[in-house]
């Protein structure tokens, strides 16, 4: 995905994978923040709730499910 604003994903029912492709990626969630890097990967566990990625202007980002 290209992301130029924030981008609220469903809760997860099964676990999936959010995988930064460029520029630093904020993930935001009840209880929670992390920053990914480049080419870094993300866990995203169900019971999380719903995750927000917050780009910084332009983000690109892959979900894996």
């Amino acid at each position: 995905w290209k992301i130029t604003q924030p981008l609220t994903l469903p809760a997860p029912t099964a676990p999936f994978a959010v995988i930064c492709l460029a520029e630093p990626l904020g993930l935001a969630w009840r209880g929670g923040v992390d920053l990914v890097g480049r080419g870094a990967c993300r866990l995203i566990e169900p019971g999380t709730g719903p995750v927000t990625l917050l780009p910084d202007g332009l983000g690109y980002a892959l979900w894996i499910s």
